[in-house]
């Protein structure tokens, strides 16, 4: 008779009966094999969190908020100093409401 045993024996109802057992925290014995999938890679996976109507939403708001920079830059007296010379185009004005949008 022994009061405490160590063996890999599977672990039956009949055996259950007659021996105390402790689970296991660590099984390296059993591996499952899997068939690879066979998917194809989306280009476009990374527009599929939001839905068409709100990707549009967010291009007619850039579009609306950078016509509205450029507007109110080019209503705005110019205050550069000597030599320093700026152009603000419509095209960077777009371009800093979308850095601006997708800044984290």
């Amino acid at each position: 008779r022994a009061d405490i045993g160590i063996s890999a024996l599977t672990i039956t109802p009949d055996r259950e009966n007659v021996v105390d057992f402790t689970t296991r925290y660590m099984d390296y014995s059993v591996g499952v094999l899997l068939r690879r999938a066979e998917k194809t890679v989306d280009m476009f996976a990374c527009l599929a969190p939001f839905d068409l109507s709100l990707w549009a939403c967010i291009a007619g708001t850039v579009l609306l908020v950078g016509l509205l920079v450029y507007l109110l830059n080019w209503l705005n007296p110019p205050r550069l100093q000597m030599g320093s010379m700026t152009s603000t185009t419509l095209y960077n004005s777009m371009w800093f409401v979308y850095g601006s949008f997708v800044q984290q």
